[in-house]
């Protein structure tokens, strides 16, 4: 079965040329207009799409397809666009890639060219599409990242994580002991786009009250430069300092008064 290649393009030579060219490998569909190119984009049915910049009613212009480009994640979220640009509309080019476009493709369109980022924007949108089957699949078979649950308030849970796991703001974990906190800590981390930096996991409840503070700030001043510290410093510092870790305290109702704020401060 072809794969459905949605052209949007309001010369009809340059459309028909394009239909002419890849009709063996796609299933092709031409708009000329904004509106019917909006209509089949909100079809869902298109994987990918074509877009000249120059729409009626300004087709000398790239007004409407810039306009048309920045609807397409409502209208379309998976449907990934290839924009045709003018050899010397290196600007827009960029731009358009700003805006979302996957690529772009210099006009007169060589067919070549044309037919080798169509295979490789496919396959983009085949592994994105892989990537959220996978995802779903796991929510529904009760399973996230090594916890196993099928209850309503476990599938709540795995949408929190996978929630905050999407976003860069600190996430502060609470529940009783054996309720698995370090296990949706690591979920979370792993989900990031950090997981693949370390995860430096800290059991406060096992360090003694007067080294906790030392462990997680340092016991000395020090002053950040452009080299690396001569002195000790804590967990909090590290951290910062090298942007590689994420930090994760266990047991925070164990923390001292006095540590509490200086916490609170490094989290936030």
């Amino acid at each position: 079965m072809k794969k459905k290649l949605l052209i949007i393009e309001d010369e009809l030579s340059v459309a028909k040329q394009l239909k002419w060219g890849l009709e063996k490998e796609y299933d092709i569909t031409i708009a000329g207009e904004v509106e019917q190119a909006k209509k089949f984009l909100a079809s869902g049915v298109f994987p990918v799409a074509t877009l000249d910049l120059g729409l009626p009613p300004f087709p000398n212009t790239p007004q409407q397809g810039f306009a048309l480009l920045e609807a397409v994640p409502s209208l379309a979220p998976h449907t990934r666009v290839i924009v045709i640009t003018g050899n010397a509309e290196e600007e827009n080019a960029v731009r358009a890639v700003a805006l979302g476009a996957t690529d772009f493709c210099a006009k007169p369109v060589d067919l070549q060219v044309l037919r080798i980022i169509l295979t490789r924007t496919f396959k983009i949108q085949e592994l994105e599409e892989v990537n959220l089957r996978l995802q779903r699949q796991g929510c529904r078979s009760g399973s996230l990242c090594g916890m196993i649950g099928i209850s309503p308030p476990m599938n709540k849970v795995f949408e929190l994580i996978q929630l905050a796991a999407a976003n860069d703001y600190p996430v502060l974990i609470t529940g009783k002991t054996g309720t698995g906190k370090e296990m949706a800590a690591k979920a979370i981390h792993q989900l990031s786009p950090r997981g693949e930096k370390p995860l430096i996991i800290i059991n406060c409840g096992a360090i003694p009250e007067n080294l906790l503070e030392s462990e997680l700030f340092g016991h000395e001043r020090y002053l950040i430069n452009r080299d690396f510290p001569s002195v000790p410093m804590g967990t909090f510092a590290w951290s910062s300092y090298l942007a590689v870790a994420v930090l994760f305290g266990l047991e925070h109702h164990r923390i001292v008064e006095g540590v509490v704020a200086g916490l609170l401060y490094g989290l936030l």
